[in-house]
Order: C-alpha cells, then structure tokens, then sequence
C-alpha cells in the first residue's frame, strides 16, 4: 500500500467514525478557503496604506491567477488523475469527474498565505494553519489524495515567488 493511499485512508477513516471530525473535516475542505479568503481582504484593507494596499492585493491576485489559472490548469490538462471520491466509487458525477492534481484549493491558498507571512509572521502563522487544515480536510472528504495536496502547495509556492520576483515593489 502507497503512503498516499495510508495517509488518505487514516484521515477518511477518521472522517468516518466520529461525527465532530466528519463535520469539522467538511468544514475546513468546502467553507475554510472563504473564511480565508475574506480574513486576507479584511487583513490587507486594514493594515496598510493605498499604495502599499494596491500592490499587495495585485501580488496576491497575480499569484493566484498563475497558480490556480495557468500553472494548475495545465497540470490538470496533461496529467488527469482521478479523485479519490471516484475512483473508490463513493461518487460518480459532478465536481468528483474533475481531475485532483494538484489541489486548486492549495494553489489558491498557499499565495495568499506567503503573502500574509511575509507581512506579518503572526499573523502568518494563523494561515499556515488554515491552509494546513484545508489540506487535511481535502484528504479526509475524499477530494484529494495527499499528493495532489503537496503539489498543489508547490504550485502556489512557485507561482508567489515566480510572481514577487518580477512584479514592480510598491
């Protein structure tokens, strides 16, 4: 057995026994990444003045859109890996026919959240662990295999750097 197939089936198993964890698991994969999403606006509006406000907000929006629009999606095109929803027949429609690598949730999340740590390391911290559990949740819902979710990390990591490298400093 794989350690992507062990890792995956510790974390649905858990999903499965205990109710709190299948909610809490359900949670952080499908509403987590909007509660983040919005705390990153609110964090950004907040905290700094228009310039510095302006070419934060085009750096996490640059990235994203490379991560999660180009890199992620190209990915996806030539490498279609079945879900783990669908491929242990749990589902057979919607979304679960998508290919899952790299997870496009990280790849939206993990630019946003260096971008955030990079700010301000407290606060950073705060999305790291989000974005963990995101990941986690992806796993134990049965959208994601872990590697689709370590790929989906490299994907954003890549693109934000990719991105701050050669975007104007403000």
């Amino acid at each position: 057995m794989s350690l992507d197939f062990s890792i995956f089936n510790f974390l649905h198993n858990l999903a499965g026994q205990y109710s709190f964890l299948g909610w809490l698991f359900r949670f952080c994969s499908d509403d987590l990444i909007y509660v983040l999403a919005a705390v990153f606006v609110l964090y950004i509006l907040s905290n700094f003045k228009s310039r510095r406000r302006i070419y934060l907000f085009s750096l996490g929006i640059l990235s994203v859109v490379v991560s999660r629009g180009l890199i992620a999606e190209f990915i996806k095109y030539f490498y279609n890996r079945a879900r783990p929803i669908l491929e242990l027949g749990l589902s057979s429609s919607g979304e679960a026919l998508t290919s899952s690598f790299p997870s496009g949730h990280m790849a939206v999340l993990v630019p946003l959240t260096l971008l955030v740590w990079h700010e301000n390391k407290k606060v950073g911290k705060w999305f790291i662990f989000g974005t963990i559990l995101v990941g986690i949740g992806r796993i134990a819902t049965a959208w994601h295999w872990p590697t689709d979710i370590l790929a989906g990390i490299a994907v954003g990591a890549i693109s934000f750097y990719l991105v701050r490298k050669f975007l104007p400093k403000a």
